[in-house]
């Protein structure tokens, strides 16, 4: 497989060889891409990277898959394009509201895979968050702030 990536910040030369991996453009990788797999942060630069015409522009045969946030794709031009078939298909681990509601179109499409938010968890990373988890308790009972927020929860608990 040829693997083409995107990032704000480019990878040296030889970090992309050691990789096996080549820098474009978003709009090429759009036009050219079979699957498109995004792994982004979701802040004011990613909220709806992917929406009707980012979409419009992709392969009808390509698949998008998400596993960053929900919001990073426009998910109702998303839910269009599949339903047209404009898209071949989604693998989706993550919505824009979340747990999404069982009224959600893209529940009902045969083109989609959907997950709950779990797809990357191993044995390690679950005592790392479970030891991050703890840390911040005590942290936050000793008066301290708590470190590891997820930003788009804070002042939502």
């Amino acid at each position: 497989m040829v693997v083409h990536y995107y990032d704000i910040s480019r990878l040296k030369e030889e970090q992309e060889d050691a990789l096996g991996v080549r820098f474009r453009l978003l709009p090429e990788i759009l036009r050219h891409s079979d699957i498109l797999s995004l792994h982004v942060p979701l802040n004011d630069s990613t909220r709806n990277m992917i929406g009707a015409e980012e979409l419009a522009v992709m392969k009808k045969s390509a698949i998008i898959v998400n596993t960053s946030r929900g919001p990073v794709i426009n998910e109702k031009a998303m839910t269009e394009a599949l339903s047209k078939n404009n898209l071949f298909g989604a693998g989706l681990d993550v919505f824009d509201e979340e747990p999404t509601p069982p009224d959600n179109p893209l529940l009902k499409l045969g083109n989609v895979i959907l997950t709950a938010h779990l797809a990357g968890p191993t044995w390690e990373s679950n005592i790392t968050r479970l030891r991050n988890g703890f840390d911040n308790v005590q942290r936050v009972a000793r008066g301290e702030a708590p470190l590891w927020v997820v930003e788009e929860m804070a002042g939502k608990i």
